[in-house]
């Protein structure tokens, strides 16, 4: 039996020149692994253009089958006066840190086999952790992904508006995001552009819950509406985190309104969400995320336990 045949995920290539991309070969569930590898190549990650070129050099030592496969996976179109191996690690090499001397933390470049040939998107759905201590990168799903989607992570923070997204893109990676986010007409790139910025300083600006559950003149609905434009907006825009944060915050609401099958339901979606964000590993402690992922299912089974139930309703 193929291997194969049980992995999440195809490649292909989808022209002669701009190289492979990596799609779903069966839906995918949110938080679920689609693959977990240690580099094939690790070099510093401020490495100057030097002849003979330090980036051959690695590619020489390279198993042939392993170099055949990641030298298939370059995109040609995007390649300027470089050699193919130099290309290949400064557009589809992904950040990691090691320990260097004296435990101290170091940034480089590794090259995967698998999710080096993962694409960028500005509305991706899925992310990878680095783990220094195992020396291997996760790759899991960040929202459900359907059989035939393309695969795609972020080479970019995306809270940014499009022009400091792209800017980042071709000084770093020398390629124009073509992603569906980069391509809305100027108004509605705008209004993209707009909601990324309020997402990014949410938090800055937000009342918080025991403020609201404290003040009696806050409107009883005024947080609630707050966070679900929130989710809204991280929806319009294609983005899968962070929602379990808002989703909690909407939780908590209903269950200091009192509002029990309200409360329950939103408890059970920020649940998941956290289960999600666990496994993600986008919350920098995966220990704190699993035990809101507890707390929010200990409120599904029950509500009146909550020590703030009920205390505005």
């Amino acid at each position: 039996m193929d291997p194969a045949a049980n992995l999440p995920f195809r490649i292909a290539r989808t022209g002669n020149l701009s190289g492979t991309q990596v799609f779903a070969s069966r839906d995918i569930e949110a938080g679920e692994l689609i693959s977990v590898e240690p580099p094939i190549a690790v070099l510093p990650l401020a490495l100057p253009s030097l002849s003979p070129s330090p980036f051959d050099a690695i590619f020489e030592r390279l198993d042939p089958d392993v170099r055949r496969t990641i030298e298939g996976s370059a995109d040609r179109t995007l390649r300027k006066r470089r050699t193919l191996a130099e290309h290949i690690i400064r557009t589809r090499g992904i950040c990691i840190e090691l320990r260097g001397e004296n435990g101290r933390v170091v940034g480089h470049t590794g090259i995967f086999l698998i999710a080096s040939q993962v694409k960028h998107s500005c509305s991706p759905n899925a992310a990878y952790v680095w783990d220094k201590d195992t020396f291997t990168l996760t790759l899991r799903a960040g929202r459900h992904i359907a059989v035939g989607e393309e695969i795609t992570i972020a080479y970019t923070p995306l809270m940014r508006p499009r022009v400091a997204r792209q800017l980042i893109l071709r000084s770093s990676y020398g390629f124009n995001c073509t992603c569906s986010a980069c391509t809305l007409p100027v108004a509605e790139s705008v209004r993209s552009d707009q909601a990324r910025i309020e997402l990014a300083k949410w938090w800055e600006h937000s009342v918080s819950f025991e403020y609201w559950l404290a003040d009696d003149e806050q409107p009883r609905d005024a947080l609630i509406l707050a966070h679900v434009r929130a989710l809204a907006v991280l929806d319009s825009e294609g983005l899968f985190a962070p929602r379990a944060k808002h989703l909690e915050v909407v939780a908590r609401c209903y269950g200091a309104l009192g509002m029990r099958d309200a409360f329950v339901k939103q408890a059970t979606e920020a649940a998941d969400a956290w289960r999600v964000e666990s496994a993600l590993g986008l919350t920098g402690s995966r220990e704190k995320a699993e035990q809101r992922r507890r707390r929010c299912g200990r409120w599904t089974r029950d509500p009146e336990a909550a020590v703030f139930w009920a205390k505005r309703a």
